[in-house]
Formats: C-alpha cells, structure tokens, sequence
C-alpha cells in the first residue's frame, strides 16, 4: 500500500519499533493506540530480528503483546498487527518498513540503557531517511522525547496536552526554548544523567540521586560524619551501619527538586493531567471489569476525613488508611501522591494486579483518582502484617507458633511460584518483606503492595535497571550493587523472610549492643556451621517439627547464595520447604551443569566470589539443633 493509497482513504498506518523482550514493549503499544491512533487506522508493531532462528519464538511472543490490546482495539476501533523483520540494522529495518507500510507515523521506545542516545539516534536517522510528509517520534517514559512533525496532522499526539520536549513544526531534542517549566526540564536533566550513566561495575544506588537524597542529605551527612568507615570493613558492612531507610516504599516521587522547605509534601510534586486520567479510564473500562471506581467522597468518609487514628503506615510520598465502607467491608486505602512518575508507576500497578488471581495475592478492590491523589483500595485483613506480628509494636514482642510460621512461609513461597513461573508473562515484585506479607483472620498470608513490581524478562536472564528501588536488608547483591533485575531477587528477599521465621530477628536490628546489624550477616555463618539451635527463636516451640526447621534454613540459606546464577528458583525452594523427594538430586544436577557451562558472559560471581560449589556445599549441609562447641 502506497503512502498517496493511505491518505485518499482516510485510514493511516502508524509503525511502531518494539522490543518484545523489553518490559516496556506494551506500554508503548498502548501510548501508540491510545495516544496517536484513531479509528480506522491501522497500527503496525515491528519487531527486528537479527537471528533468523529465533522467528518462531519472537512472533509467539510478540502476538500475545497483541492479543493483551485486543479490547483496547475494540474499542477504539483500530487494526494492530505484529510483524517481524530480518535486518542486521535496526534503524533501516525501520525506515524500509515504514516506506512498504506507507506509514503516516513512526514511534520508537526508549525504554533500553542509554536509550535517550540510543533510540533517539534511531529515530534521528528516520527522519532523516523519511519523506516530511511521515511524523517521527521517540517515546521515553510516556513522554515524546523527540518529534518530527508531518504535514498530515495526528489529532492524537496534538491533542496530548502534557508537557512534551519538543517545538512543533520541527525536529528538535532538549531544545532548551521549548517551553518547559523549570522544574519539567530539570526533572528531564535528573533522567538524561541517569541513563548516560557508564556501565559499569558500581553502586546504582550512589549513582543515581534522588530528591529524596538532597532533602535526606543534610541529616544524612550528619550521620555519616559519625561513621568512620574502617579500611577492612565492606560496603555493604558500612551501610548497615547507616540509618535503616528504604530507597523508595512506595514508587519514585517526582525528581524536580524544590528550593526552600523540604516537607514530605513538596517533595513530592503535585501533578495533575485529566488526559492522563482518562486514558487509565478507557484502559481500566476495557481491560479490568473486575476493578471498582471508587468515590472520593465514599472513601474520605470511610476514613473519618483521613484522620490520623486511621492512618496505617506513611511511605515516601503514600499514606495508607483503615476504612469503613457503607456496606461494612474495612479497607485498606493507599493515597499516592501525583507526579509524573507515579503516573506510570501507577498504571503499571494495575495493569499488573489485574492479570494477577492467586490465594495468598493480596487482590486489588479498586481505585480513585481525585487532584493530585492517585487512590488503590485493597482489603483490610483483620491481623496485620508478619512483621507487627513477628517482631510486635514497640517494646511488645508478639509470638507466632512455629506451625503459623512454617504455613506462612509455604504460602508465600506459593505465591511468589505463582508469579514467577506459571504466567504467561513473569512478575517479579521488587519489594518482598515482611511488612509486605498481610495476615487474615486464620493467620492465611498474602503477598501485599505491587507498587515496585514489574513485568520479568522473557529471553533474557535479567534487565539491568540503573535506579534500586526496594528496603535495606532486603536488596540481593547483584541488584544492589550492578542493578541486575531478575526473579532471583526476590528469591534473595524471601531467603530473608524465612530468616525473620526462623530467628525472630528484624532483617536490620538492634538486637545487639554494636548497633544495627544485618540478619543476613549474623545468620549465614551459623547456617554454614551447621548451627541451626543458634539462630532459631528462643520462643519457639518446635513440638518435634525439627525436620521443618531443617528444610527451612536450608532453603534460606540457598535463597541468600550470593551469585544469581547459582541460586536455586522459587519453584525449587517451594519443593525444599514442602521436603519434596528428588529435589536435592535436582538441584545437585543443576549445579553440575552450571559447572560445565562454557557461557560465562553474564556471569557475575568476580564480584560474589561464592559460586555454585559453595551453593552444593550447602546441600549436604546438617543442620543440627545442638549447639556446636
């Protein structure tokens, strides 16, 4: 079909550059069809493949990114096909396809590291190689990041009234005129400096700074003076000492620093766009019918006006409330503060949490959008979280039996199975800890507060992610220290959840007169010792359970295996608890082929220098409930 065929028929085609193995792969599928697309059109995602033997695979992937935009098509009455093309160029795969399509518009993400160079090169170049007539865009964030205009108009992108960093009328990138407040272009320098970042060997999380770095500096700074950090003594040793905090509890507040006042509410900069709004709207009406638009004024009521007696726990930029609703379900309501990148941080939660339906998920109700108040509601479980119930309030020391303790862990082994192995798209969470584990009236466990999850990797064995988001004494290694993103992070966390199960510790407490300690640091070497009777809670009753409390701290000490490769998957350490015959057989197999494999190019273990051998040690490890001399 010829570009002159496209227009004298009113329907235009849009070509859209995916990665199907990119996370962000339907976000730009569902910015192009909602944002840019209108009825009749035809939108045309291009995957480019450079290794023809991977076809087969590539289009099953990239049809089910079609299949999940069917009612999202329906709706607004648009084509959208999947295509892949052979090339060993990604940008004139592009530019060939646009001209055989006869596209109107090109759209291409920037979602990849070092994408503002990358991908905006790429779509530079089309530009260049496109008739004027074709419009150009690069997308970072939900945001158009490069444009060049066409002499057609597409009332879509036109229309989109949120601040974008372009001029129409030409081809621009960080145009320093082009209109942005202040605050827009210094949130946009905050990203550019992040992606450029080198990578590297190094800490993310020093890398990448944070408004919430610049308002904690000051007390911070205070607190390090403090800290001598000795010349044998390890980074992650140092930062055990420093003030327990997590990175972010809640998403990423707006990166737009603010001059003056450091309150927790300018910290978080309102934001408030209605066409942000309707488009999770049409998203929620055509996708998500099992969700609830709940009433403001409903769930003000239902909270005494956000009183503080109902106020559960306050994050970076959320607060979480108890609610009573008319019909008498008590609730719980998490108001998150509006930016811009809660924005999408927000709609990646529901999209998630509506393709999710397991036991010990904690499901969401519904949600609320008011102002600047981005509003989730979820059921309120009548026993709290495991960490209120494991470690008490205050100075009160609550004790579970080692019965609920061993059920708990189960369950959410479960759950993270669930997620991490028997969906058609993986889940990792990024925030697996005990005050994330919520309790029902018989003590059932649900894995709560998706705002950090995301969708995992399909053909590839992690993503690299150059902001750590999640809580100190929680983080595995490998995304602590490189920002290595995969399903082994969660199973890191989970190895120490089970270590809380088993000792009664806090991941970082005070249980010692040395000040803040790592549960991790304490634990592992009694583990490896064979010292289980020194780690287990004092309170415990074990009733001739020892067999459990075996299965269990070799399962967290497996979980906590510090190279990624070699730590077992959640589906293993669920066999491990549940003390499934053959497991250890397989996993002994795994570990042998591990040894054997020649494709060290992702390995990580220069830096851990445990290695699978240590993991094997692990599995003819004794656990004994007598104290060694």
């Amino acid at each position: 079909m010829t570009f002159d065929v496209v227009m004298d028929s009113g329907k235009r085609n849009v070509v859209v550059g995916v990665r199907f193995d990119s996370s962000h792969a339907k976000e730009l599928l569902d910015w192009a069809l909602i944002k840019v697309a209108d009825p009749g059109d035809t939108v045309v995602a291009i995957h480019v493949c450079r290794n023809s033997d991977s076809n087969a695979e590539d289009k099953y992937s990239l049809d089910s990114y079609v299949d999940d935009c069917d009612d999202i098509c329906t709706k607004k009455q648009v084509n959208l096909k999947a295509q892949i093309s052979k090339g060993s160029c990604v940008r004139k795969v592009l530019v060939r396809e646009a001209k055989k399509n006869g596209a109107v518009t090109v759209i291409v993400g920037t979602s990849t590291r070092l994408a503002l160079r990358g991908w905006t090169s790429i779509a530079k170049y089309c530009a260049r190689q496109l008739p004027t007539s074709v419009g150009v865009m690069a997308i970072h964030n939900g945001r158009i990041v490069f444009k060049r205009g066409s002499n057609c108009e597409y009332t879509g992108a036109a229309e989109d009234p949120r601040p974008s960093f372009y001029k129409e009328g030409r081809s621009t990138f960080w145009d320093g005129q082009s209109g942005l407040s202040k605050s827009g272009r210094l949130c946009l320098e905050n990203r550019l400096r992040e992606e450029e970042m080198p990578d590297t060997p190094g800490w993310p999380l020093l890398r990448t700074e944070t408004v919430r770095d610049k308002v904690e500096s000051a007390s911070i700074s205070k607190e390090l003076s403090k800290v001598a950090l000795p010349r044998k003594m390890s980074v992650v040793q140092w930062v055990t000492t420093l003030p327990n905090r997590s990175f972010l509890d809640s998403p990423r507040s707006n990166s737009s620093p603010k001059s003056g006042s450091t309150s927790e509410e300018e910290t978080c900069s309102s934001y408030t766009d209605k066409s942000e709004s309707n488009d999770l709207k049409l998203m929620i009406d055509t996708n998500f019918t099992g969700f609830k638009w709940f009433s403001y004024t409903v769930l003000r009521a239902s909270t005494s006006h956000f009183s503080s007696e109902n106020l559960i726990s306050k994050g970076g930029c959320n607060k979480v409330y108890k609610g009573l609703l008319p019909d008498g379900k008590r609730v719980a309501i998490k108001i998150l503060k509006s930016s811009k990148e809660t924005w999408r941080d927000f709609t990646r939660e529901i999209d998630i949490m509506a393709s999710v339906n397991h036991e010990h998920i904690a499901p969401l109700l519904g949600i609320c959008i008011e102002d600047n108040d981005l509003i989730s509601v979820y059921n309120l479980l009548s026993k709290g979280n495991l960490e209120e119930n494991l470690h008490g309030k205050g100075k009160i020391k609550s004790s579970l039996s080692w019965e609920v303790r061993f059920r708990i862990a189960l369950q959410m082994a479960e759950a993270l199975n669930y997620l991490h192995n028997e969906r058609p798209r993986p889940i990792i969470h990024r925030d697996v800890k005990s005050s994330n584990i919520l309790l029902g009236d018989l003590f059932e466990a649900k894995l709560s507060d998706f705002g950090l999850a995301i969708w995992g990797p399909t053909t590839t064995p992690f993503m690299t992610h150059t902001d750590v988001l999640g809580t100190f004494g929680y983080l595995a290694p490998e995304y602590f220290m490189y920002g290595k993103v995969s399903n082994k992070i969660d199973v890191y966390s989970f190895g120490v959840v089970l270590l809380e199960l088993l000792s009664g510790r806090r991941a970082i407490g005070y249980e010692t007169h040395g000040g803040q300690q790592s549960l991790v640091m304490w634990a592992k070497p009694k583990l490896e010792n064979g010292d289980l009777k020194g780690i287990l809670d004092e309170n415990l009753n074990m009733n001739g359970d020892e067999a459990q409390a075996h299965r269990m701290a070799l399962a967290a000490t497996l979980c906590l295996t510090q190279s990624a490769r070699s730590r077992p998957n959640i589906g293993q350490i669920m066999k491990m608890i549940r003390g499934e015959e053959n497991i250890k057989e397989e996993m002994h197999m795994q570990i042998e082929n591990e040894q054997d494999s020649q494709n060290m190019d992702d390995n990580d273990d220069e830096v851990y220098p445990e290695s699978s051998s240590a993991a094997e040690s692990h599995l003819t490890l004794k656990p004994c409930l007598t104290r060694r001399k």
